[in-house]
């Protein structure tokens, strides 16, 4: 059954604190100013199995309807591995007193995943638009399909650095495995 719902079996999936605030500058106004956050860890696959990361986000936007403040949960899923969430993106959130519904999109405006909260990005009446930024952390990757890693776990830390003029990097990978 999970293969109907995502037939490619990239699916990831996460859970964040966060907090939202902002309001429209008039009652019918849709003009205003709304600034989000959250931290937490997403689930997923990558092209060498699964992984489990730590992120961070926010959000500002400057269309909003209505009024938002709180701090709370959110969860969500992302149609895709783990990195679709990286970089930049935009949303779309609607709250309704503690809960909120958000669209989450890339940067072409396409809808990647969604996310319900508890007052996690406010609690309120109200609709608005943020411009997104998401940074992956660093992880652990856990045997599947493909992973040269039998049963365990591949606990990593990659660092880059600038190798010359031909704008090539070499990359150091300090990993344990268990």
């Amino acid at each position: 059954p999970v293969n109907f719902v995502d037939p490619s079996g990239y699916a990831s999936l996460f859970i964040s604190a966060g907090s939202g605030i902002g309001s429209s500058e008039a009652p019918r106004s849709s003009r205003g100013k709304v600034r989000e956050a959250s931290s937490g860890f997403i689930i997923g696959s990558e092209n060498y199995g699964y992984t489990a990361k730590g992120f961070i986000s926010s959000g500002n936007g400057k269309k909003i309807v209505g009024a938002t403040a709180g701090a709370g949960l959110n969860f969500g899923v992302i149609s895709g591995d783990v990195s679709e969430i990286d970089g930049s993106g935009k949303s779309l959130t609607s709250v309704l007193g503690p809960f909120s519904l958000t669209d989450i999109k890339n940067v072409e405006n396409e809808t990647i995943g969604y996310s319900i909260s508890i007052v996690g990005r406010g609690f309120g009446l109200s609709e608005f638009h943020t411009d997104t930024y998401t940074m992956l952390g660093n992880g652990f990757d856990f045997g599947g399909p493909g992973n040269y890693i039998d049963n365990g776990f591949r606990f990593y830390d990659y660092d880059f650095e600038y190798s010359g003029s031909d704008s090539s990097f070499d990359s150091y990978d300090s990993s344990w495995d268990f």
